[in-house]
């Protein structure tokens, strides 16, 4: 009796396909009873997630108005004639909410996201299905930690990031699955994990139980509020840093996941040439080859002949002060004895990597 307008035909049309599809890979999806503002609830074994569905003709997707909350986004490319539609040649496209910042809207970019057996397995897994296990839901967590100049921290910088790794991080971390790193940064350090919130309320402990037996406190503002409570890592390793801006057709938790693996991987290797002198801890000495004598400083140097990224290398007053720069050159580039004499009195080098 009531009309209904083009609008709302499409957009049940969309939601009826998505069902549909969704069907043929064993995961089923309906409507919720009341319209909480999520179009459909999907679910598969033990996955369950809440989907938003947006419809078009065109060669681009719309985004969910910002305050809509939900797991995946099903953009549907209609394809048909007036009032016919061709369902063998509508795509659709399943988007996880955290890959839409930075992806690209044009459908021809996000081919890889495209409703398939395998993107249907990713978004509701298998072992969720079989029964063996829920979903694991994925978390960031930063850890800012002050690093008191007491012992066992309490001699040069290199022997206090060195122990406070030996001491913390690896105890803290030690049997678990998570991905992890960790970065040095003179008066405190940072552990930054990625696992499901069950690991990480094991991790948690651990973290408490070693900050009390090593007198360790959480860094915080200037409002006496702890830094980066708040964490992601779409925003931290899959930012402008790490994935430049003409990428559109990779997200920043894909190219975020990228740098997390490599960082944990160096991290590993990282604690795998510590050793504990006494109270304190040390690199292993590296005597082949390696002018340093350091491990670590030998897989940084395959890294940089990988990637070939240029290294500064910068002509400073003294260690303490790094503020008073004479030069900024590149790895490869010539420092003439010239220019060294006129400056006697700074006679340090410093590489930064």
């Amino acid at each position: 009796m009531n009309p209904l307008s083009p609008e709302l035909v499409t957009g049940t049309v969309a939601e009826l396909l998505v069902q549909t599809r969704l069907l043929q890979y064993g995961v089923q999806a309906a409507p919720p009873l009341k319209d909480s503002g999520n179009d459909l609830i999907a679910v598969r074994g033990a996955a369950f997630r809440a989907i938003q569905v947006k419809a078009t003709e065109g060669h681009t997707y719309t985004l969910p108005k910002e305050n809509r909350q939900y797991h995946i986004l099903a953009a549907v490319r209609l394809v048909g004639t007036d009032h016919d539609l061709w369902a063998d040649k509508c795509e659709i496209y399943l988007i996880k909410h955290e890959e839409l910042p930075g992806l690209s809207r044009q459908f021809d970019d996000i081919q890889h996201l495209r409703l398939s057996s395998e993107r249907a397995d990713e978004l509701f897994p298998p072992e969720a299905v079989a029964g063996i296990k829920f979903e694991a839901v994925e978390t960031d967590a930063s850890h800012v930690i002050n690093i008191p100049q007491a012992f066992p921290f309490d001699r040069d910088h290199r022997s206090r990031w060195v122990t406070f790794v030996g001491e913390f991080v690896m105890p803290v971390m030690r049997d678990h699955e998570a991905l992890y790193w960790f970065t040095y940064y003179g008066d405190f350090g940072r552990l930054r994990v990625r696992c499901t919130k069950r690991e990480h309320a094991s991790i948690q402990a651990r973290i408490d139980t070693a900050m009390r037996a090593l007198g360790l406190q959480y860094r915080q503002n200037a409002a006496g509020v702890r830094e980066e409570i708040i964490y992601r890592l779409e925003d931290d390793l899959g930012g402008a840093r790490f994935l430049g801006d003409e990428r559109l057709n990779l997200s920043p938790i894909q190219r975020g996941l990228l740098v997390l693996n490599l960082l944990h991987a160096g991290g590993q290797l990282f604690i795998n040439s510590l050793m504990k002198d006494g109270d304190y801890w040390r690199e292993e000495i590296n005597t082949d080859g390696n002018a340093l004598k350091s491990a670590s400083r030998s897989y940084l140097h395959l890294l940089h002949n990988q990637a070939m990224s240029d290294i500064p290398i910068v002509l400073c007053k003294d260690q303490a002060d790094r503020t008073q720069v004479l030069a900024d050159y590149y790895y490869g580039a010539a420092v003439t004895r010239r220019e060294v004499l006129d400056k006697p009195d700074w006679p340090r080098f410093e590489l930064r990597v």
